[in-house]
């Protein structure tokens, strides 16, 4: 891990890019990415994204401009990926510890806007299967506030060809689809309210439009 980090990043995104040719040619797997309007043309801001599969984690990172990811910290134990992940200088986050881990977010995660690096989170924490809800997480709502910066909040439906936990990879087309702007300074719950509604709205139509085709 010699490399100058620009360089470094310049490889990884190649690496993505291979990937994304051996999905198109081999798995006849392809995928759109519709509303880039939506993307402030300043940052910084926060990324929200519904997640259901690692595919959207390559991708995302391969299209947004050096998006500071928010992980679980047991993921840097990952041998290649944790040291691509500290690398690029993702913010680990300490699930166990409570308050203490919510500080260290907040520190870290001000610390990357403050180097004009945009955030991006999964708001329920965790993989979700196509179809399935999980509650929203106490964590955007602590960045939201503490940064007040707007959020972009992105719905995908990647889990119907690329599942969780499966090897099985169906062909298709995946959407990642960017949404609205929310700006900064709403009250919590009307933000936590809107978050989840844009998201799972547009998730559940992104779902039911690959299913019938």
């Amino acid at each position: 891990m010699i490399l100058p980090r620009p360089l470094f990043i310049s490889c990884i995104k190649g690496y993505i890019a291979s990937i994304g040719f051996f999905e198109k040619h081999i798995l006849n797997l392809d995928y759109e990415i519709v509303g880039m309007h939506h993307l402030p043309a300043r940052k910084p801001y926060l990324i929200a994204s519904k997640h259901q599969s690692a595919w959207e984690t390559m991708k995302l990172y391969y299209h947004l401009d050096d998006p500071a990811f928010i992980l679980k910290r047991e993921l840097l134990w990952v041998p290649v990926w944790g040291w691509v992940a500290m690398k690029v200088n993702f913010i680990p986050v300490n699930r166990d510890k409570g308050g203490s881990s919510l500080r260290a977010l907040l520190k870290a995660s001000e610390k990357a806007i403050a180097d004009k690096r945009s955030i991006l989170i999964f708001p329920q924490g965790t993989r979700t299967a196509p179809g399935t809800r999980a509650p929203y997480k106490i964590g955007i709502a602590a960045l939201y506030s503490y940064l007040k910066v707007p959020v972009v909040p992105i719905a995908v439906n990647s889990g119907l060809f690329w599942p969780k936990n499966s090897f099985i990879k169906r062909p298709g087309k995946i959407t990642i689809e960017i949404l609205p702007l929310i700006p900064a300074g709403l009250p919590k719950d009307d933000f936590m309210k809107r978050l989840e509604r844009d998201i799972e709205t547009a998730t559940d139509r992104l779902e039911k439009t690959a299913l019938s085709h």
